[in-house]
């Protein structure tokens, strides 16, 4: 009888701590990692903005253990074809991301998408992923919503459409 009791005491005991285990695991996940779904895409996010009716989304994920950004955005009635797109920053909404001396990147981009050698239709989508090194890509400015995404087009050499990446 005793060591039924001491067998079920321990098989509790057991139990629960394996049940709390995984709720801190689950905590700590999300902590690790932030998510935007549904960011806005469109014309009068560029600087300066365009008369564009073009319109995309963006999905994005970053996880601070693996230091990646990754990204889905799909787009539609841009005026031409996206001839290219490109992660830009550092650059808060309503400023553009500048060159050196002033920025990190030539030309302001962090990441080019795809050229006008691998031009995409008026409306399509595209995943993809960013280390962030801590060095050249940093987390701080990931996760202060500086980070954008543009498609350019023949009509908008420039950028056509854009989308901040904000958690």
């Amino acid at each position: 009888m005793r060591l039924t009791k001491l067998t079920a005491l321990f098989s509790s005991l057991c139990l629960f701590f394996l049940i709390s285990s995984c709720d801190r695991d689950t905590n700590l996940d999300n902590s690790n990692v932030s998510r935007a779904k549904g960011l806005q895409m469109s014309s009068s996010q560029e600087v300066p903005g365009n008369s564009s009716m073009g319109t995309g989304s963006i999905d994005a994920t970053y996880d601070k253990g693996s230091k990646t950004l990754t990204y889905s955005f799909s787009w539609s009635g841009l005026n031409g074809p996206a001839v290219a797109a490109n992660v830009h920053g550092p650059a808060s909404r309503g400023t553009v991301a500048l060159p050196p001396p002033l920025g990190r990147y030539t030309n302001g981009i962090a990441q080019t998408l795809w050229s006008p050698s691998a031009a995409k239709g008026t409306a399509g989508s595209y995943s993809g992923s960013l280390f962030v090194d801590g060095v050249v890509i940093k987390e701080a400015d990931i996760l202060a919503g500086k980070m954008y995404i543009n498609i350019v087009t023949p009509a908008n050499p420039t950028g056509e459409i854009r989308g901040q990446i904000e958690f």
